[in-house]
């Protein structure tokens, strides 16, 4: 299976990630995005926003579920998640596997943006 992502709704995305090896990463960005990633969003309407006089960043605005295995593993592996930059331009989504040499199986997990 190739990695693959899927818009699902105008605010949510499902991504299907191939075993990620130990101590290998995956990152998601857009696709108009100014940093490199593995896989793209087309989502133009996903943008910072005022909330009660404080502008929410992606960061605060983008929610990303825990990544499910999809595929057999004789062990749990631990997947982090993280949200680095800010606009749509440089907004990227990271997932990690924790373990030095342990490989993950196939991962399922959804995106989505809260407005």
């Amino acid at each position: 299976m190739a990695n693959s992502i899927k818009q699902v709704s105008q605010n949510c995305f499902r991504v299907l990630l191939d075993a990620l090896a130990g101590d290998a990463s995956v990152t998601i960005g857009f696709s108009d995005k100014t940093v490199a990633a593995n896989l793209s969003m087309e989502a133009p309407d996903w943008q910072p926003r005022r909330v009660n006089e404080v502008v929410a960043s992606l960061q605060d605005l983008v929610k990303v579920n825990a990544p499910v295995p999809t595929s057999d593993v004789t062990a749990a592996v631990p997947i982090s998640v993280v949200k680095t930059g800010t606009t749509h331009a440089d907004f990227v989504i990271t997932l990690h596997n924790d373990t030095a040499a342990t490989l993950s199986g196939t991962l399922e997990l959804y995106i989505e943006y809260v407005h």
